[in-house]
C-alpha cells in the first residue's frame, strides 16, 4: 500500500476516536465512497471487534473520499472485554471497502489498547 499504515491507540473503557483518510493505491488519488460501505476490524486471543458504515461505529463525512473523509468511534463499551490487568492488547487491524459485493483492502496495520488507570 501506498500509505502509512494504521496505528491506532487507545484506552479501554474510554472512547476511541479515529479521523480516516480513504484514497485509491496510488496513495494520492481520493477514493469515491459513494454507495460504498467501510468495515474496519481487529483481532487477537479471541477479542474481536467489528465497525462499519454508515451507521455502527464508522461516519462517512465526505464521499468523495481523501484525507480525514471519515470517522471511526470505538465506544468504552467495545472494549469492556479486553482483561482488566494491567496488559496492554496489541492486534492486527484493517480497513476495507465493501462497493457491489466486492471487498477491497484500504489500510492494515495495529490497534493497541493501553489499560485504564483513572476515571474520567
Amino acid at each position: 500500500m501506498a500509505f502509512p499504515a494504521l496505528a491506532l491507540s487507545m484506552v479501554r473503557g474510554k472512547t476511541g476516536l479515529f479521523f480516516l483518510s480513504v484514497f485509491q493505491f496510488d496513495g494520492v488519488t481520493p477514493q469515491n465512497l459513494s454507495g460504498a460501505t467501510l468495515y474496519f476490524h481487529a483481532a487477537v486471543n479471541g477479542f474481536s471487534l467489528t465497525k462499519s458504515s454508515p451507521a455502527s461505529g464508522i461516519t462517512i463525512q465526505n464521499s468523495s473520499g481523501g484525507t480525514n473523509c471519515a470517522t471511526l468511534q470505538i465506544e468504552p463499551s467495545d472494549t469492556a472485554n479486553v482483561s482488566a490487568g494491567l496488559e496492554t492488547l496489541q492486534m492486527p487491524c484493517e480497513l476495507v471497502m465493501q462497493v457491489g459485493g466486492e471487498d477491497y483492502a484500504l489500510n492494515e496495520g495495529t490497534l493497541t489498547i493501553t489499560p485504564n488507570v483513572g476515571t474520567p
